[in-house]
């Protein structure tokens, strides 16, 4: 499953899902948000035996890095391939108003 949110401009460019992905049964589910940052957001990176967490001031379109503020429009992207598993559960609700 591959999750992503984008910001308006990056929407506009996300192309249609190629037709070999559709021939073996990649999904796309896209719905338009107004964004809002969970309490408890950040990245989490383990490198061997190191963890570092650090905690992420606003959500950031995963297509250009922008950030994108509380209360914008922006779009959750979710993909994954039926034969491997069914359609995910709702998240997009963690990240909007």
């Amino acid at each position: 499953m591959i999750r992503r949110i984008h910001c308006r401009d990056c929407d506009a460019k996300t192309r249609p899902q190629h037709p070999n992905d559709v021939a073996l049964g990649w999904k796309r589910r896209r719905v338009a948000i107004r964004t809002k940052k969970p309490a408890e957001h950040g990245i989490t990176i383990i490198d061997g035996l190191n963890t570092a967490h650090t905690p992420l001031p606003s959500i950031v379109c995963d297509a250009c890095n922008t950030p994108i503020k509380d209360g914008d429009e922006a779009f959750a992207l979710t993909e994954w391939q039926d034969s491997r598993e069914g359609e995910p559960l709702n998240w997009e609700q963690d990240y909007s108003q």
